[in-house]
């Protein structure tokens, strides 16, 4: 699956549904834009999100506010 774009804002995903993401941006690795803000999102989430994103070399552009990103789960 090639995927460049990602939108689902304001859908209450929290951890759950961050972390499903995660599982298939991990495998996709081709996501240029990322747009998911205000879903409710806390710490594992966020750190399940920043690992998946680690395969997505060509990411040019993420919007994350309104979720939990705090300097602890930026550390992990």
């Amino acid at each position: 699956l090639k995927l460049n774009e990602f939108y689902a804002g304001r859908n209450r995903m929290e951890c759950t549904g961050f972390k499903a993401i995660a599982e298939a941006f991990k495998v996709m690795g081709t996501l240029k834009k990322i747009e998911i803000p205000q879903n409710f999102v806390k710490k594992e989430g966020m750190i399940a999100l920043v690992e998946a994103l680690k395969s997505n070399t060509g990411l040019e552009h993420i919007h994350i506010h309104d979720n939990w990103l705090k300097e602890e789960a930026i550390k992990e």
